[in-house]
C-alpha cells in the first residue's frame, strides 16, 4: 500500500519537474528513477518477504525525496541557460593522470600474476574469499597510499575518455584512458568484485552523455541519439542488456557455485535480504527460455531490497539518534578525529553495529539500505531531508556548470556526482573509499585547474600590455 504510494509521489515529483526540460542524467530526473525502478520491481512480486512498509517509514522516505527534488529544482529557477562546446584540456594534468594510471597498471598485473602463480586462487569464489580476509583482518601494504591516489587518477583519466575522444586529444591519452578502463575492470575481477566496474561505466555513461550534449547541442542527448543513430543507439541497448544480464546473473555464479543450484537460491536470499524467491518467479523460470533466471532474479534482489530494509532498520533499531555527523557517510573525517584524539575509528564502529543489528535477525552484516538510511545515521530524519535539500541544490547548480562549461574536471567531477545520485535509491556512495577518494582527488584537480587557467589569463593579458607599450613606446 505505501510502496505504491511512495510511487505516485515519485511520480507526481516527475511530472512536475519535466515541465522544465532537461536530460535523464539531470539531478533531479537522476535521482527519481532508480527509486522508482526499485520499486517496480518490487511490485512484480518476483520474491516474497515480511518487511512491510509502515507509514512512518513512507512519510520519511517521501520527505527525502522531495526534498532533494526540492533543492534541485530551486537551482534550475536560478540556472543560466547557455551552452559551449568541450574545449582542449591542457597537457601537464593528463601527464599527471597518465602516470597514475600506469602505476595502477603495474599493481594490476602484479596481482594477476601473484594470482596466476598461486595454486587454487584463479577462482572469483577464492578470490573474493582472499579479498575479504585481507579486508577484515586489516592487511594492507606500505604502498596502500600510493595504490589509493593511483586507484583514483586512473578513474578520473578512465572517465574522461569521452571528453578526450570529442576534443581529438592526442591518441597516446586516449589509449592510456582506455588502458586505464581495462585496468579497473581487472582489478575488480582480481578482487572477486563487481562495485568498482558498475561504478565505473555508470560515470563513464554520464560523461558521455554530457560531452554528447554539449557536442551536439541538445538538451535531449537520449531523444536524439535515438533519432539521429537508431543502429548506434539499438547497439548501445544490446550491449548494455547483455551487461546487465552478464553483471546480475553469470558473475553471481561464477563467483559462488552454489548458486548454479538454483534450490539453494533461497537460502542465500534469506541471508542477504530476508527473502526467497514467489511462486511466480518459479513458474517464469519453468515456462520462459531465459537461463539463469532465478539467479538474475537473485542479483535483482540487490535492487529491490533496499526500501524494504530501510524500513527494517527504523523499526528494529535507533539509527535516526546516532547523530554520527558526516562520520559515516564521509569517513575521513572519522579517520581524522581518530588520529585526533587516539580513540578508535567510529566509522568503523558504526559498520559494526550495523552489521550487528542486521545479524540479530539472521540478515547479511551488510546491507544495502538505500542512502537515506546513511544520512539519517548521520543527520537523523529531519537533518538528512535538509541535507539532502542542500545536495540536491549543489548538485544541479555543478550540472549547469558543467552544460555552460563543459571542461574536462568538471565533466568527471560531475560524473562522480551523479554515480552517488543515481546510486542513492540502494545506498550512499560517499562511503565507498575508491569513490569518495576520487571525489577529493578530482575535486583537487578542478581547483588547480581552475588557478592554473586564471594564471594563464593573467600572464596573457600581461604580456599583451607590455607588447603594446613597447609598440608605442
Amino acid at each position: 500500500m505505501y510502496e505504491t504510494a511512495l510511487l505516485l509521489v515519485i511520480g507526481l515529483l516527475y511530472l512536475v519537474g519535466s515541465r522544465f526540460r532537461g536530460p535523464l542524467i539531470e539531478p533531479g530526473r537522476l535521482f527519481l528513477i532508480p527509486w522508482a525502478a526499485s520499486l517496480v520491481l518490487l511490485s512484480l512480486g518476483l520474491i516474497k518477504h515480511d518487511l512491510i512498509m509502515t507509514m512512518g517509514t513512507f512519510a520519511q522516505l517521501a520527505l527525502a525525496l522531495s526534498s532533494f527534488w526540492l533543492g534541485s529544482m530551486l537551482a534550475r529557477l536560478v540556472a543560466r541557460r547557455r551552452a559551449l562546446a568541450p574545449r582542449h584540456l591542457p597537457r601537464p594534468p593528463l601527464v599527471l593522470l597518465g602516470a597514475l594510471t600506469f602505476l595502477t597498471v603495474v599493481y594490476v598485473g602484479l596481482v594477476a600474476w601473484k594470482a596466476f602463480t598461486t595454486p587454487d586462487i584463479l577462482s572469483l569464489q577464492s578470490l573474493r574469499q582472499q579479498h575479504w580476509e585481507n579486508f577484515w583482518t586489516g592487511q594492507t601494504s606500505s604502498l596502500d597510499l600510493l595504490q589509493t591516489l593511483s586507484r583514483s587518477g586512473t578513474i578520473i583519466l578512465a572517465a574522461s575518455l569521452p571528453y578526450l575522444h570529442a576534443t581529438r586529444a592526442r591518441l597516446r591519452f586516449q589509449l592510456a584512458s582506455t588502458g586505464g578502463i581495462l585496468a579497473l575492470l581487472s582489478e575488480t575481477l582480481l578482487a572477486g568484485g563487481r562495485g568498482l566496474a558498475m561504478n565505473v561505466l555508470v560515470v563513464l555513461a554520464i560523461s558521455w552523455l554530457l560531452v554528447y550534449m554539449a557536442r551536439e547541442q541538445t538538451p535531449s542527448p537520449i531523444r536524439h541519439l535515438w533519432r539521429r543513430h537508431k543502429t548506434r543507439a539499438l547497439t548501445l541497448g544490446m550491449v548494455g542488456t547483455l551487461l546487465m544480464y552478464t553483471l546480475l546473473a553469470v558473475f553471481p555464479v561464477s563467483r559462488n557455485s552454489a548458486l548454479a543450484d538454483p534450490e539453494r537460491i533461497d537460502t542465500f536470499l534469506g541471508f542477504a535480504h530476508g527473502a526467497a524467491l514467489s511462486e511466480r518467479s518459479w513458474w517464469l523460470s519453468e515456462h520462459l527460455p531465459v537461463p539463469l533466471l532465478p539467479q538474475m532474479i537473485y542479483g535483482l534482489a540487490y535492487l529491490m531490497m533496499p526500501i524494504p530494509r530501510y524500513t527494517f532498520f527504523i523499526e528494529n533499531s535507533d539509527i535516526e539518534e546516532w547523530y554520527a555527523m558526516g562520520q559515516y557517510n564521509w569517513p575521513t573525517l572519522a579517520k581524522l578525529r581518530s588520529v585526533i584524539t587516539g580513540k578508535r575509528n567510529t566509522w568503523i564502529e558504526y559498520r559494526a553495529e550495523i552489521g550487528s543489528i542486521s545479524e540479530q535477525y539472521g540478515y547479511s552484516p551488510n546491507p544495502w539500505a538505500t542512502g537515506v538510511r546513511d544520512f539519517v545515521i548521520d543527520f537523523g530524519v529531519i537533518g538528512a531531508a535538509f541535507a539532502l535539500f542542500i545536495f540536491g541544490f549543489l548538485a544541479q547548480n555543478l550540472y549547469h556548470s558543467v552544460v555552460a562549461r563543459p571542461r574536462m574536471e568538471k565533466v568527471v567531477f560531475y560524473g562522480l556526482i551523479g554515480l552517488v545520485i543515481a546510486r542513492f535509491a540502494f545506498s550512499s556512495m560517499f562511503v565507498v573509499g575508491p569513490v569518495l577518494n576520487t571525489l577529493y582527488l578530482s575535486a583537487a584537480l578542478a581547483v588547480l585547474m581552475s588557478v592554473a587557467r586564471t594564471v594563464g589569463r593573467h600572464r596573457d593579458a600581461g604580456l599583451t600590455t607590455s607588447q603594446a607599450w613597447l609598440n608605442t613606446g
